[in-house]
């Protein structure tokens, strides 16, 4: 009962502790450490420090009158003359070094001092035991009492929960689309799994294995660290064949070489993951989540069997996951909660299917959707759109829609239209076109023409990301300066869904292409220029919040074409550090609520830059602004193979690449693979060479590609409509085949559904190619060279 009580130790006497504890003598074992404890852990519910002002400022509320004063850009960033109090914004510069795993073993280490076992459910509460010194000087305090919860779903998923006992006081990423636990649900007797726990008052373990196999597949030891803002556990992997942990510009097969993978989302186009020490190079989505094989084994009729699992971390934090050459996984966190889901299955493909029921139901794009789409940034008017039709159908070429970019706002403010170059209200003038138009919807609301009924509702609806003074926050992409809807609040979504329907209902749109919702933001945190006039303030606000980050994943500052991490999403108080990667999931949600409930529109087609879990649930994707070579078209794959995994099938690349000028061999070949996307579109750089099909010499072989893909569209329909996968790695339907793990088979061969296998040419002047076929009766359908 002592344990309990000191783990709810309210922030109200810590002062008065802190001279108690560093004056106590404390015995070295671990039950006495319990007893003699009076001081806990305790965040303030804000991560950083603030100045008075900047507390006086957080408990205001902000309502219509003051942002009706702000609409106008000198208003928004005008001066801050209070005067700011130093000794509040100054710290404790004493850091941990939490890589310092050798140093951090001998000292801090948590102990098992209370355990709760149900039929479905095991409760564990395990409590820091460490070297007092140690621990009063890091400015990044541990977290002293833990609970874990492990929770049976059914015999093959479990969740393994750990978070503060103050349940209230770390950021948790829930998703009411996610499957939700049943109480009563299952027996852990009845299980894939055994549980090991490590005896009371011993440093802490706790073990997951396969029932059947004893293998390995999570643990906890003495190198797991949990403290306010850094996450530290590594456990053994049971093979060295590990795919996922997305998003990246790389091979489907991830490396155990010392290789660190991060996950935040970022706006880097051109980035290909180089699975060295360094990280940083991570793209547009988060997808904390692997798919293992586990060491195969021989069965009872010594018949060599493979087993696959699945975990997925529900974490939303910054990241990095390094894999190390003694084959090991080890996260490094930012922040949040722990929050495992782990999936144990006799097959890839029953993990995966599992993983993407608790995720939920992806939507359904319509058929048309599933055909080629023609997009270029620098279509400059109507009649050039008009133009490019017309070549596509002398050739006989088939196309669905013309997706447009930027070029068709006043400059590049979102939900504008320059109706002069291109009339999208004009009916008769679209239906001449006879095809659909996708316009790019990008997320930020430009605020220097003060003109546009936009901005003026954004601004007096209120609905950006607030900074640190509970002012708009400002950023700079296509329009300028720049505000960012915050989708926590419900005015916001309302705002966002209204001018949705409207822009739909005035135009003559079929679809939305939704960009720059990581957030990108073209400033590195803030717009210096703008905020130079009480930066001092902001400044060192911002700097104390970094040297409270124990870690940084990646390569790269987080705040790299981002917002400010200190930036405020008001509705929860939650900041833009743990807030970032949420964005383009709520801002895809909202526009899909809009198409669809608004707009009445029962398939509505989005396809978004940003995801992370849950996203298929409303968008689509594509893989970002790749390059004109071989490399990245033969990485396409891998992205096919991983948002398989990811629970959004569809997906593709930009056929022929985005950046740099293609060849026409180069287009061809990319035509033979992209036709086999499901999401099929050709796209490139306005300063670049037009690489439409049909500016090329010889165009025979991307035409033959489509006009087969068009015969299999119903094949494509019928796997979506029954939840079976479209795109996917050849062992997903042949485990068993040891083959089919070789590296150049594993990149190559590619399956549509579990009847159809591919393999595209992938190399430069490659004119033949060898493809290997698991066992079964096996006929051509067309061979396209």
């Amino acid at each position: 009962m002592i344990f309990t009580k000191i783990c709810f130790i309210k922030c109200l006497i810590i002062t008065q502790l802190l001279k108690l504890i560093q004056s106590q003598q404390f015995d070295s074992r671990p039950h006495v450490v319990a007893e003699n404890l009076l001081m806990d852990y305790v965040s303030l519910g804000v991560i950083f420090q603030k100045s008075a002002l900047q507390q006086s400022l957080y408990s205001q509320n902000v309502g219509n009158d003051s942002v009706q004063k702000n609409t106008n850009l000198v208003n928004i960033v005008e001066d801050q003359d209070k005067e700011i109090n130093q000794n509040n914004l100054k710290s404790n510069n004493t850091r941990l070094n939490l890589l310092d795993l050798d140093k951090l073993q001998q000292n801090v280490f948590y102990v098992l001092k209370k355990k709760t076992i149900q039929d479905n459910k095991i409760q564990l509460l395990i409590q820091l035991y460490q070297n007092f010194d140690f621990y009063l000087n890091t400015y990044n305090n541990f977290i002293k009492c833990i609970k874990l919860t492990l929770y049976c779903r059914d015999a093959s998923f479990i969740d393994l929960v750990a978070e503060d006992v103050n349940d209230d006081l770390r950021f948790k990423y829930k998703n009411q689309n996610f499957e939700q636990r049943n109480e009563k649900s299952f027996c852990f007797n009845n299980t894939n799994f055994s549980i090991f726990i490590s005896d009371y008052n011993e440093p802490f373990q706790l073990k997951i294995l396969r029932k059947n196999t004893n293998t390995l597949l999570f643990s906890l030891d003495e190198r797991f660290v949990m403290s306010d803002k850094y996450i530290h556990l590594k456990y053994q992997a049971s093979s060295k064949f590990i795919f996922g942990l997305g998003e990246r510009n790389y091979k489907f097969k991830l490396e155990f070489n010392n290789s660190l993978y991060t996950l935040w989302n970022r706006d880097v186009p051109q980035d290909i993951e180089t699975a060295d020490s360094k990280g940083g190079h991570n793209t547009y989505g988060s997808h904390p989540v692997y798919l293992m094989k586990d060491t195969d084994y021989q069965d009872e009729n010594n018949q060599t069997d493979t087993h696959f699992h699945l975990i997925y971390l529900q974490n939303v934090n910054a990241m990095d996951i390094f894999l190390t050459k003694q084959q090991e996984i080890e996260y490094r966190i930012t922040g949040g909660i722990l929050d495992f889901k782990i999936i144990a299955c006799d097959s890839p493909s029953n993990c995966v299917q599992r993983y993407n029921v608790f995720l939920g139901k992806q939507a359904l794009m319509p058929l048309w959707a599933y055909g080629f789409h023609q997009s270029r940034w620098g279509y400059q008017n109507i009649d050039e759109v008009k133009q490019i039709i017309a070549e596509y159908n002398f050739i006989e070429f088939p196309v669905e829609s013309i997706f447009i970019d930027i070029d068709y706002m006043i400059n590049y403010n979102t939900f504008t239209v320059n109706q002069t170059i291109f009339p999208l209200n004009n009916y008769s003038i679209m239906k001449d076109i006879e095809k659909r138009i996708v316009p790019i919807l990008d997320v930020g609301i430009g605020l220097e023409n003060q003109t546009l009924q936009v901005r003026q509702d954004a601004l007096y609806y209120n609905v950006g990301v607030k900074d640190l003074t509970h002012k708009i926050y400002i950023g700079r992409v296509w329009p300028g300066y720049t505000l960012f809807p915050d989708f926590q609040k419900p005015i916001t979504k309302i705002f966002w869904q209204n001018y949705t329907f409207n822009f739909m209902k005035q135009n003559n749109i079929s679809a939305f292409w939704l960009d720059m919702n990581e957030y990108a933001n073209f400033c590195h945190g803030i717009c210096e220029e703008l905020y130079q006039n009480y930066r001092q303030s902001y400044n060192l606000d911002v700097e104390l919040f970094v040297e409270g980050l124990a870690y940084q994943p990646g390569s790269k500052p987080l705040e790299n074409m981002s917002l400010s991490l200190v930036s405020i999403h008001e509705e929860s108080g939650d900041l833009e550090f743990n807030f970032h990667n949420i964005n383009g999931y709520l801002h895809s949600q909202s526009t899909y609520k809009a198409v669809k409930y608004e707009m009445q529109n029962p398939l509505p087609f989005l396809i978004s830059r940003s995801t992370i879990p849950g996203s298929g649930n409303y968008v689509s994707h594509w893989a970002g602004d790749n390059n004109s070579s071989y490399e990245f078209m033969a990485y396409s794959v891998s992205s096919l193979f991983n948002f398989h995994i990811f629970g959004i099938d569809f997906t593709g690349s930009d056929i022929c690449g985005f950046m740099g000028n293609t060849t026409q061999e180069l287009c061809n070949r990319w035509a033979q693979l992209g036709s086999l996307y499901p999401f099929s579109r050709n796209h490139n750089h306005e300063k670049l060479l037009s690489q439409e099909f049909f500016t090329f010499d010889e165009f025979g072989g991307a035409l033959f590609s489509f006009r087969t893909k068009y015969s299999l569209l119903k094949y494509y329909y019928t796997l979506t409509l029954n939840n079976t996968y479209k795109i996917q790695p050849a062992f997903m339907n042949f485990a068993n085949d040891s083959n089919l793990y070789l590296d150049n088979i594993l990149e190559t061969h590619i399956m549509i559904g579990q009847h159809l296998i591919s393999v595209p040419v992938l190399k430069q002047g490659q004119n033949y190619y060898e493809i290997y076929f698991p066992q079964g009766r096996w006929q051509i359908l067309n061979q396209n060279i």
